[in-house]
């Protein structure tokens, strides 16, 4: 149960990302990319892409907690919980090579 519950949190978190960061334009709670002090708008691209990463990996999260959790299948979900932090490094990763590629592309 405890993972509907960190999937519903991070499934608000990524969407607080993806469509109220951005609009705020500011950087108050969202992704602080290395990048920040070279372009204006490094911030606004960061989030976008961070919060699309966050929203469809915490969307999988709490489709596949829930699927196993009806099937019965309880022990599998630490197997599910194994794949949170590669898939956040994964996603940090992208959003730098993106955020890297869109300042180059605007210069």
């Amino acid at each position: 149960m405890g993972n509907l519950y960190i999937g519903i949190f991070f499934l608000c978190f990524s969407l607080f990302l993806r469509f109220y960061s951005p609009k705020e334009r500011g950087n108050m709670l969202g992704y602080k990319s290395p990048q920040l002090r070279t372009r204006r708008r490094v911030w606004f691209w960061s989030n976008r892409c961070f919060g699309n990463l966050a929203l469809a990996g915490s969307a999988v999260y709490l489709t596949v907690s829930t699927a196993f959790l009806a099937a019965g299948k309880t022990e599998w979900l630490d197997e599910v919980n194994r794949y949170i932090i590669p898939y956040l490094l994964l996603s940090i990763v992208v959003t730098e090579i993106y955020t890297f590629i869109r300042v180059r592309r605007k210069e």
